[in-house]
């Protein structure tokens, strides 16, 4: 079965990359920094509800039925959009469409806007009409049509795509085109086509790399090696490296030396060569990479997605030496680098408790180094995992000069419930409230304290931290003029509420419930705040729902999310269970032709 067209035209090294780090975090845990008022309890609003208009998917067949060229193509690219977003009714117009694509007489923008809409409906019975259409060589419909047909009709095509690449008349965005759609099952004679394409100086770079990741992508490698060989010693330019790059396969046992040793050497700007070789060692499932010479070059690397590659590798491999490498990235300059690295050691250890003491060695000697990009992820690190010896330089790092190593140091000592460093943590958000009070910082700054303040009030409600001049400082935030930022206020009301459980404490609750009811059309209270005193609120648990909580949990339009916060409360405070709310509908009117309401 041929490769995917769309994800072969869309491998270009940083997608690569940045596809296998969402493919990571996807399956792994996350030491990223965390909100625990966001998550107890989580208050999310239904998804609004679809409606489409009665009747617009025969109003837009109908269209195509008219004669006006510019109404075929306003109502194929209407299908072609709203297909996608699940409009039903649309299948009904692929006969006219096929028939419009099928029309030579048609103007080509028509044809193209119809050969689109088809691959939109996802309809497999179009290729014969899209694959004529394509042979007949217009340039728009070819780039419209190449990947679809690389999905439904690669055998047929094949023969056609291998005559563009080699047909030097051709633009090279075509020729180009056709060597991506390829299929990855080329015999032995059409794989030889291609490298000739490839040795040809007189072909473009774009065609010739598109031919060589063409070849690189063949179940049949016979001759490959010998063509990388033989390119080898010519020209030693970036694009050659690429191209002998492309054409390899780490698959293949005898290929796979050249490409570590592409791994491991510059080869120009950017050094795509080696982000290619990374590619295709980390995508064999039975390559592990060494620690040893190409580990050190890979982490001495100018460019992040070769260290990126590495860290992928290093999680893949898995062991105890891995771990330590990957301790060793902690502080990369890269920050999504860093926090790959950090997430892949805390993945490992969680799927082999045996990894935890390298795991701590490495993040202990990255939290008492004085490089800040080190101390941060260790902070959060450590934290996650639960090491309580770290708690204590930890603390240290509260007068740290960056921001990031204050926040993370904060979020760790929470995350080691390390309840007898809260006075620490008290100590810095009190200077932090008063300089943000005076109005002293500048914009960023006050913007890192509302951050940091809002973790330092997030543990104390999840360490049960009842301390009065803790209690005292939070309760200066619940002011809407409070000069604190919306980020800090909603996390010291969350905490009270949390500390203040089931008190029925009839003074705060009257506090809160003044927050939910402030919808002043002119400066109404921010929702996070609204949200956060109306669960706080459930948590203290007065003898009776407040009558500002009944109202706005039947009061959707004042805020969805409030209103659930509202019906949670209720639910806390009476135990009766509350209906959950009716998602809105959302009417997709924005369209070309839409029905008139009747």
């Amino acid at each position: 079965m041929p490769t995917n067209a769309k994800t072969r035209i869309a491998r270009t090294c940083a997608a690569w990359l940045a596809l296998l780090w969402c493919g990571l975090a996807a399956q792994a845990a996350s030491v990223a920094v965390d909100q625990p008022m966001k998550t107890a309890p989580t208050i999310a609003a239904p998804e609004p509800v679809t409606v489409w208009p009665a009747g617009m998917a025969e109003l837009w067949r109908q269209a195509l039925d008219r004669p006006e060229a510019d109404l075929h193509i306003d109502a194929a690219g209407a299908i072609a959009q709203a297909a996608p977003q699940g409009m039903p009714g649309l299948d009904a117009a692929a006969p006219r469409l096929t028939a419009l694509l099928n029309d030579a007489q048609q103007p080509l923008p028509v044809r193209t806007a119809a050969a689109q809409a088809l691959i939109a409906l996802n309809n497999p019975q179009a290729a014969p009409a899209l694959a004529g259409a394509n042979r007949q060589g217009a340039t728009a419909m070819i780039l419209a049509t190449d990947s679809a047909l690389a999905r439904w009709d690669a055998a047929g095509m094949t023969p056609a795509w291998l005559e563009r690449v080699a047909d030097i008349s051709l633009p090279q965005v075509v020729r180009a085109s056709a060597a991506q759609a390829l299929p990855d099952a080329l015999a032995a004679a059409q794989v030889r086509e291609l490298l000739s394409v490839i040795v040809d100086e007189q072909t473009p770079w774009a065609v010739r790399l598109a031919a060589a990741d063409a070849v690189g992508r063949q179940h049949e490698r016979a001759g490959v090696l010998e063509a990388v060989r033989s390119l080898s010693s010519r020209k030693p330019a970036v694009y050659w490296r690429m191209a002998q790059a492309a054409m390899l396969s780490a698959t293949d046992a005898s290929e796979r030396g050249i490409l570590q040793q592409f791994a491991m050497e510059s080869g120009g700007p950017g050094q795509p060569d080696a982000v290619t070789a990374m590619q295709k060692l980390n995508a064999a499932s039975d390559w592990t990479i060494e620690p040893g010479k190409l580990t050190t070059e890979l982490m001495r690397n100018r460019d992040a997605k070769v260290r990126g590659g590495l860290i992928v590798a290093l999680n893949k491999r898995g062991d105890a030496a891995a771990v330590a490498l990957l301790a060793k990235l902690l502080n990369d300059a890269d920050p999504a680098n860093r926090t790959a690295a950090s997430d892949a050691i805390l993945t490992l250890v969680q799927q082999q408790a045996t990894l935890r003491d390298p795991a701590i060695a490495g993040g202990m000697l990255q939290l008492n180094s004085d490089d800040w990009r080190g101390q941060e992820q260790a902070a959060l690190l450590l934290g996650s995992l639960g090491h309580k010896p770290a708690a204590a330089r930890m603390v240290e790092l509260l007068q740290s000069p960056r921001h990031e190593v204050r926040l993370a140091s904060l979020v760790g000592l929470r995350r080691l419930e390390a309840v007898d460093k809260m006075p620490a943590v008290l100590a810095l958000a009190q200077r932090e409230a008063a300089a943000m009070k005076a109005g002293s910082p500048d914009a960023d700054t006050r913007q890192a304290f509302a951050s940091e303040l809002s973790q330092a009030f997030q543990a104390f409600g999840v360490l049960d931290f009842k301390n009065a001049d803790a209690r005292a400082l939070m309760m200066t935030f619940i002011p809407k003029n409070a000069p604190f930022g919306v980020e800090a206020r909603e996390a010291a009301i969350w905490s009270l509420g949390m500390l203040s459980a089931g008190t029925g404490d009839s003074g705060l609750i009257e506090k809160l419930a003044g927050r939910v009811n402030d919808m002043d059309s002119m400066n109404p209270e921010a929702d996070m705040v609204r949200i956060a005193s109306a669960v706080a609120i459930g948590r203290i648990k007065p003898a009776s729902v407040p009558g500002v909580i009944s109202r706005y949990a039947a009061a959707p339009q004042y805020g969805e999310e409030a209103a659930i916060a509202c019906r949670w409360a209720i639910e806390q405070i009476t135990g009766q269970p509350q209906p959950p709310l009716e998602p809105t509908s959302r009417k997709m009117m924005q369209w070309f032709l839409v029905p008139l309401e009747k």
